[in-house]
């Protein structure tokens, strides 16, 4: 269910909440810190890390990790490129959110700024932490709604693991061929009756194309 939780000390850094203060675990990583990464304490008693990966053009690769320093658990961690919301998916989510205890509740798979993921859903959210099945999961390519509908809908919603609503996109469009099944589908809380169901128009049939008037007949 996600990455691992992190925690301060995996910076090298330990706060003293004694003294108010922040102590580095050896000297190598008190310079790797002190190069590459802002420590801040900010008024809600939690630490804010930036850490400047790489220029280019003038823009920078950031990571912003907030932990709570009680803990040590990052609850809040972006990466960016500039101030957009980036991240190879094949690396990871963009944007990621912990609870309480370290455990994951929200990802998003972003690229330059939009919603992207082959292979798998760019926005996953548990409603409770200890849910083995998301609660929310949304299938986005280059920032629009979008799944193969042979593959499953693009927008699925479960309560408690049980799934409440299926939605099928393509490129941003809910769409399905009315011949496979509804496009939207509704269901009650515990799965077992439909609430709503729609189905896509059945596709236009194109009208022949007009032929050219022959030469020496003027057109109509």
């Amino acid at each position: 269910m996600g990455e691992k939780p992190l925690s301060v000390r995996q910076f090298g850094i330990a706060y003293d909440a004694l003294n108010d203060r922040f102590t580095f675990l050896n000297r190598q990583q008190f310079q790797w810190v002190t190069q590459n990464v802002s420590i801040q304490k900010t008024g809600s008693g939690l630490l804010l890390c930036l850490g400047k990966l790489q220029n280019r053009g003038g823009m920078f690769h950031t990571v912003a990790k907030t932990f709570d320093l009680r803990t040590g658990i990052c609850w809040d961690e972006k990466y960016k490129f500039g101030n957009k919301l980036h991240r190879d998916p094949n690396e990871g989510p963009a944007w990621i959110e912990r609870s309480e205890d370290g455990r994951v509740v929200h990802e998003t798979y972003s690229w330059h700024g939009r919603r992207h993921r082959v292979g798998g859903p760019a926005v996953i959210s548990y409603m409770f932490s200890l849910d083995l099945l998301p609660s929310l999961e949304m299938y986005f390519q280059h920032g629009k709604l979008h799944r193969d509908p042979a593959e499953g809908p693009a927008l699925i919603e479960r309560r408690g693991g049980t799934v409440t609503s299926n939605i099928y996109y393509v490129h941003g469009q809910q769409y399905r061929d009315p011949a496979e099944g509804p496009c939207y589908i509704v269901w009650d809380e515990e799965g077992k009756g439909i609430l709503e169901i729609e189905y896509s128009p059945a596709p236009r049939r194109k009208s022949p194309a007009r032929q050219p008037p022959s030469p020496g007949i003027a057109p109509k």
